[in-house]
């Protein structure tokens, strides 16, 4: 599906896809609706995209992309790979960006992405910034980062990259590794103890 779903998809298997495209995920692009009792496996690979007037950037996950709606008992298996060329990129084993509620959910597999600027890699999202519970990543995490600067900021995590929602009773298990280039550590500043 490359759109929007606002309805409800649920009891369903899906095997061994190759997807590619931009904000892409293995069942469906952004899910508005409800997403239950649904398995993918195989490989996704999403592009970043510049959407012109400031907006530019791309998402991908391993069953949606963005996730602004409902994910139960679901999972995804198989490797997910994200590509910035130039603008940030957010990847994750199920989610890319997270703002709805997922919960016994489980993503395992690889995610890797590279970015010129700003990635966000997590086993299971790259961003949460809504509600996760009772959920596992197994997969293993790798993000590539060309250019650092003090602006903007790349992370990693083995469950979530970022997060300003809540995460709750959950578990990552998979190795994380990143690399990063042109990196001059006198240009930052460093706060805290």
């Amino acid at each position: 599906f490359s759109t929007e779903a606002t309805a409800s998809i649920s009891d369903l298997a899906l095997t061994n896809v190759d997807i590619t495209g931009d904000n892409t995920g293995g069942l469906i692009a952004s899910n508005a609706g409800t997403v239950s009792d649904v398995d993918v496996t195989g490989d996704v690979t999403g592009f970043a995209q510049d959407f012109g007037e400031g907006t530019a950037g791309g998402d991908v996950g391993g069953l949606a992309a963005i996730n602004t709606g409902t994910i139960t008992d679901s999972s995804f298996t198989g490797t997910v790979d994200g590509i910035g060329s130039g603008l940030r990129i957010f990847a994750g084993g199920l989610v890319g960006s997270n703002g709805g509620g997922i919960s016994d959910s489980s993503a395992g597999g690889s995610v890797s992405a590279s970015a010129d600027t700003v990635g966000l890699v997590g086993g299971f999202a790259g961003i949460n910034i809504g509600t996760i519970s009772d959920s596992s990543s197994s997969a293993s995490n790798t993000l590539s980062v060309t250019t650092v600067t003090d602006e903007v900021g790349s992370q990693i995590g083995g469950f979530a990259a970022a997060n300003a929602g809540t995460i709750s009773g959950s578990e990552a298990t998979g190795d994380v590794s990143a690399f990063v280039g042109d990196f001059d550590p006198e240009e930052f500043e460093t706060t805290g103890s």
